[in-house]
């Protein structure tokens, strides 16, 4: 549905951009925090050129 409407008002190299952990945040809480925010994200990012 995204792809589609940004599609039909001229926007195109629509993308969807999945969230990643950094390094400082695996560093600060270790890599077994993160587990279920990589199984499931709370969102992603879309990118998309006018």
């Amino acid at each position: 549905m995204f792809e589609t409407c940004l599609a039909k008002v001229g926007f195109s190299e629509i993308t969807w951009v999945p969230t990643t952990v950094s390094q400082a945040g695996i560093a600060a809480y270790g890599d077994a925090f993160w587990t279920d925010y990589r199984a499931n994200p709370a969102f992603e990012m879309l990118r998309c050129r006018a």
